[in-house]
C-alpha cells in the first residue's frame, strides 16, 4: 500500500537534482571531518603578527552584504559576481575592517558537500588582509544548506558562536552568528543573521520567532559594545506598507528596543533614501530588508551608518546593496 513520504524526502528531490550538476562539474568534495576548520594565516599582509597589537586605532568600518548565493534561489554568474565584489573591495574598500556576509552557503549531501564559492571567497579575502574568519561549515546539515553566515575580519576574532533557529525550513540551517572581535581598546560583539524570507501568515510567525530568539540574546549583551546587522526580510518601506501597513517592521523594532537596541536608519538624500534591495523591474516596490541595530554603548562611539552605493559599476555582485557602519574604535571606556 502506498504511503506518503516525509516532507524532508520531497525536499531532497530538488536538492539531488541541483547537486547532480555539481557532481559532474567536480564541485562536490568530501564533507570535512567534525571539528575540522579552515586554517588562516598567522601574519597579516605586511608580515606582522595578527593580534590585538595590529587592531585598528581609529575609525572602524563594517560592511554587511547579502551575497545572493543561495543554492535554491541565488543569482546567476556566481563566480563572476564574486570576482566583481573582490575588485570592489580592492579599489574602493581599503578602509573596510570587517566583512559580515549572508548567503555564502555550503550545501551538504550526505558524505559530500559543495563549498565552492565560499572557499573561493575565503581565499581572496585572506589575500586582501581579512585573515581572521569564521567557519562556514559548522551549520552545514547532512542534507541542505548551511546558515550562509560568514564573518571575515582584519582584526582578531576571539570567539565565534553558531546558532540555528529552533523554527525554520527543512533542509536549511538558518540562524545567527555571534563573534567577539578585539579592537585597539575595546571588544566588539558582532551578530549577523538572515531570517525567513516568505510572507504568508505561517512564515511570518516563523520569522517573528527567529528575531525573538535573537532579541533574548541581546538582552544579555545590552551593556556591551554590540552591533546586529544582516538581512531580516522585514521592510518598513513601500513593500512593507503594502504587505501589512509595516506592522511587522514596527514589531521588529519594538522587540529590539525592549532588548535595549536602537535601529539605525540610513540617511536620506534628496528627500528619498535608496532601498537596500535593488529593484527587480520598473514596477518593483521599494524594499529594505537589511537592517542595523546597536547597543547604547556603541551608538555613543560616533556611529554613522550608510548604504554603499555600487550601482554605477559595470558588474553588479548582488541583488542587495551593502550596508555600512563606521564608529570610533579607539579610547573606549
Amino acid at each position: 500500500m502506498w504511503s506518503p513520504l516525509p516532507r524532508a524526502a520531497y525536499a531532497a528531490v530538488p536538492a539531488a537534482f541541483l547537486l547532480t550538476g555539481a557532481w559532474r562539474s567536480g564541485r562536490l568534495t568530501w564533507r570535512p571531518r567534525p571539528g575540522e576548520r579552515r586554517r588562516v594565516a598567522a601574519v597579516d599582509v605586511d608580515g606582522k603578527p595578527c593580534g590585538p597589537q595590529s587592531a585598528s586605532a581609529g575609525k572602524v568600518t563594517i560592511v554587511s552584504q547579502n551575497m545572493w548565493n543561495s543554492f535554491y534561489a541565488g543569482g546567476p554568474q556566481r563566480e563572476k559576481r564574486l570576482e566583481a565584489f573582490r575588485k570592489l573591495l580592492e579599489t574602493q574598500g581599503k578602509a573596510v575592517e570587517i566583512l559580515v556576509l549572508q548567503e555564502m552557503f555550503a550545501f551538504g549531501l550526505g558524505p559530500f558537500c559543495d563549498k565552492s564559492e565560499v572557499e573561493l571567497l575565503q581565499e581572496w579575502t585572506t589575500d586582501l588582509g581579512f585573515v581572521h574568519q569564521t567557519s562556514p561549515l559548522v551549520t552545514m546539515p547532512w542534507l541542505g544548506q548551511s546558515s550562509g553566515l560568514l564573518i571575515c575580519s582584519k582584526e582578531p576574532i576571539l570567539s565565534e558562536q553558531h546558532h540555528v533557529f529552533q523554527q525554520r525550513r527543512r533542509v536549511t540551517s538558518k540562524g545567527w552568528l555571534e563573534v567577539e572581535v578585539q579592537l585597539a581598546s575595546m571588544k566588539l560583539v558582532i551578530i549577523t543573521t538572515h531570517l525567513e524570507h516568505a510572507h504568508s501568515p505561517h512564515w511570518r510567525r516563523i520569522r517573528e520567532s527567529q528575531w525573538r530568539e535573537i532579541a533574548e540574546r541581546l538582552k544579555v549583551l545590552k551593556d556591551d559594545y554590540v552591533i546586529l546587522l544582516g538581512d531580516f526580510n522585514v521592510c518598513g518601506e513601500d513593500f512593507g506598507r503594502a504587505l501589512d501597513g509595516a506592522e511587522e517592521y514596527h514589531a521588529l523594532l519594538s522587540s529590539m528596543a525592549r532588548a535595549g537596541f536602537s535601529h539605525e536608519g540610513f540617511p536620506r538624500s534628496s528627500g528619498s533614501e535608496m532601498p537596500t534591495l535593488r529593484p527587480q523591474n520598473d514596477v518593483s516596490l521599494r524594499s529594505s530588508p537589511d537592517h542595523i541595530f546597536v547597543s547604547p554603548k556603541l551608538k555613543h562611539r560616533s556611529l554613522t551608518v550608510a548604504l554603499w552605493d555600487m550601482d554605477h559599476l559595470e558588474q553588479i555582485h548582488s541583488d542587495h546593496r551593502a550596508i555600512m557602519a563606521t564608529f570610533n574604535g579607539s579610547n573606549a571606556t
